[in-house]
C-alpha cells in the first residue's frame, strides 16, 4: 500500500485537515498542539472503520495504491448524540459503535465508481443492491476480490507510538511456532502473516535462522556492548489456563546473566523491534511513527533516520518530530509542515519554501518561518 493523500473531517469534535499529500517518506514537523499526532490519528480512525470500530461524525476521503491500482476511499459516518457519548463508560463501546450509520461510502477503483452507498440505496458495479448493515463498511460486506484488496491493504497500516511503553510480553493461547512451522516455507508468507512481532521474531529465530541473525547482526552494531539476543517462548500458568508468553532477552559482555525483556531499555527495544519489523513486514507496509525521538539515544537516533531513508523504497513511513537533532538528520525534501487555524489543520510543502541542502541552515530556516512560528492561530 501507499497513500497518496488523504482529506479529513471531524464534525463531532469540530476539526479538519485539509488535503494532505505524501511522499514515501513524510516527517510531520511543526510546535507542539499544531495537529501532527490528529494526522496519524486521522488515518487510524479511517483504518478502523475496516475493523468495525467507527469513529462518530468523520468525513473522510483517501486516495491510495495498492498492488498495480489505484483507489479512492470516501465516505461518512453519522454523529452521535451529546448523552451517547457522556454515558460511556457504563454504556459499552460496541453498544455505541451500533449508533454510528454510513451516510454515504464510495470507492472509486483506477477512476471508475465501483461503490455508491448512500441512506437510501447501495450500488455496486452499477448494480442495486439490497439494503444491508448500515454501520458496517461495504468493503467488509461484500466477498468482492477488489473490496478485500482493499482491506488486506489497510491491514499494512503498523501504528507505533513511541511515547508509550513497549515493555509488553506477548501472550497467546497459540502457539504460533506450532500451529505454523510446516505453513512457513518462506520467509515472505512469514512477513504477510497477520501475528504479533515477537511470535514472528520467534519463527524466524527457528525456521529462518540467516535472516535472524541478519536482525540480531544490526542491532549487535548499534549496541556493542550486547553479545546476544534470544527469543522465548514459555507455557505459563495464567488463571486457569496454560498460554504461550512470548519475550526478547539480550546478553550483556562480560556478565554471566541475561537481561529480559521488562529490563531492556526503552531505546534498545524500540530499535529492536524496528530492525526486526523492517526485515519481517512485507513490501508496501505504511508505518505511522509518533514522536520519532522519543527515549532514543544518539546512537539509536543516527540508525532510525538513516533506515528510513533506506527503506523507503519499499515501504512508507510517516512520522512526527519536534526533535531539531531528528528533523536535521531528515533531508528537508521529506519535511511536512503543519500548522493549524482554529480548527483547520494545513499542511505545507517545503518545496513552497527557499530551503538549501545544508541540513543545519534549513532548520534554522525552518524554526524562522511565520508559518511554523505561527502553527496555531
Amino acid at each position: 500500500m501507499r497513500i497518496n493523500s488523504i482529506q479529513f473531517k471531524d464534525k463531532q469534535r469540530g476539526w479538519e485537515l485539509e488535503e494532505l499529500k505524501f511522499d514515501d517518506l513524510n516527517l510531520l514537523v511543526g510546535i507542539s498542539g499544531a495537529g501532527k499526532t490528529q494526522i496519524l490519528n486521522a488515518i487510524l480512525a479511517i483504518k478502523n472503520i475496516l475493523d468495525e470500530n467507527l469513529t462518530s461524525g468523520i468525513n473522510w476521503k483517501i486516495d491510495f495504491i495498492e498492488g498495480n491500482d489505484n483507489y479512492i476511499w470516501e465516505g461518512e459516518l453519522s454523529e452521535l448524540e451529546d448523552d451517547d457519548t457522556s454515558l460511556f463508560p457504563y454504556i459499552t463501546h460496541s453498544e455505541i459503535i451500533k449508533k454510528i450509520k454510513f451516510i454515504f461510502e464510495k470507492l472509486y477503483l483506477n477512476g471508475d465508481l465501483i461503490v455508491d452507498r448512500t441512506e437510501e440505496k447501495i450500488i455496486y458495479n452499477n448494480n442495486p443492491l439490497p439494503k444491508l448493515d448500515t454501520n458496517t463498511s461495504i468493503l467488509k460486506l461484500l466477498e468482492e476480490d477488489n473490496l478485500k484488496n482493499v482491506v488486506k491493504a489497510f491491514d499494512k497500516i503498523i501504528f507505533r507510538d513511541y511515547t508509550k511503553n513497549e515493555n509488553q510480553l506477548q501472550i497467546s493461547s497459540k502457539d504460533y511456532y506450532i500451529d505454523w512451522k510446516i505453513k512457513f516455507n518462506s520467509i515472505e508468507k512469514l512477513k504477510i502473516e497477520n501475528i504479533p512481532l515477537i511470535p514472528k521474531i520467534y519463527i524466524t529465530s527457528k525456521l529462518f535462522i540467516d535472516i535472524f541473525n541478519e536482525i540480531k547482526s544490526n542491532f549487535l552494531d548499534i549496541f556493542s556492548q550486547v553479545e546476544n539476543i534470544e527469543v522465548v517462548k514459555e507455557i505459563k500458568n495464567i488463571g486457569k489456563n496454560l498460554l504461550n508468553c512470548y519475550y526478547l532477552k539480550i546478553k550483556i559482555k562480560d556478565s554471566d546473566k541475561w537481561v529480559n525483556q521488562n529490563n531492556i531499555s526503552s531505546g534498545m527495544l524500540r530499535t529492536l523491534i524496528h530492525i526486526a519489523e523492517m526485515y519481517l513486514s512485507p513490501d508496501g507496509t505504511v508505518f505511522l511513527i509518533d514522536e520519532l525521538e522519543n527515549s532514543l539515544g544518539i546512537n539509536c537516533v543516527n540508525f532510525l533516520s538513516e533506515d528510513l531513508l533506506l527503506q523507503n523504497n519499499r515501504m512508507q513511513f510517516i512520522a512526527t518530530s519536534h526533535h531539531p537533532y531528528i528533523i536535521n538528520k531528515i533531508p528537508c525534501e521529506y519535511w511536512k509542515i503543519v500548522t493549524r487555524k482554529g480548527g483547520k489543520i494545513k499542511v505545507y510543502d517545503t518545496t513552497q519554501f527557499n530551503l538549501d541542502k545544508s541540513h543545519h541552515e534549513n532548520f534554522f530556516k525552518l524554526i524562522n518561518l511565520k508559518e511554523y512560528r505561527e502553527g496555531i492561530q
